[in-house]
C-alpha cells in the first residue's frame, strides 16, 4: 500500500474515533453538527475526484477502471446531498423544541435546574 492511502486510512479511523467520542452538550449542538456534514461529505467527493481526474489523465489504466473510480465520487457526491436533508428535517419535524429554546421562561424547565426537585 502507498505513502497516500495509508494516511487517509489513518485520517479515515481518526475520523472514526471522533464520532465515538462525539458527546455534544445539547440538540443545538447536534443541529449544528448535522448542518456542517454535507461540507465533510463532500471533501471526500473532492478528494476521489482528483483521485479520478488523475487516473484518467496520468495512469494507464482500462476504461472501466476509471469509470468505477469516478463512479465512487458520483455516490459520495449523491451520499453529500442526501445529508443536506438532515438539518432542515431537524428543524422542520423539532421545530416546537427549537423555538423553545429561544425563549429564556423556558430555562427554568431544563433537567439541569430541576434535579433535585424531580
Amino acid at each position: 500500500m502507498g505513502a497516500t492511502m495509508q494516511k487517509l486510512i489513518d485520517l479515515a479511523e481518526q475520523m472514526q474515533a471522533i464520532a465515538k467520542g462525539y458527546e455534544p452538550d445539547g440538540m443545538l449542538e447536534v443541529l449544528g453538527d448535522y448542518r456542517q456534514l454535507p461540507q465533510v461529505l463532500d471533501g471526500f467527493a473532492a478528494a476521489l475526484g482528483t483521485f479520478h481526474e488523475k487516473a484518467e489523465a496520468w495512469y494507464p489504466l482500462k476504461p472501466v477502471i476509471i469509470e468505477l473510480i469516478d463512479s465512487t465520487r458520483r455516490h459520495q457526491t449523491s451520499t453529500a446531498r442526501a445529508s443536506d436533508e438532515i438539518a432542515p428535517t431537524i428543524n422542520s419535524l423539532h421545530r416546537h423544541e427549537i423555538e423553545a429554546t429561544s425563549d429564556p421562561k423556558n430555562e427554568m424547565w431544563a433537567p439541569s435546574k430541576n434535579r433535585d426537585h424531580a
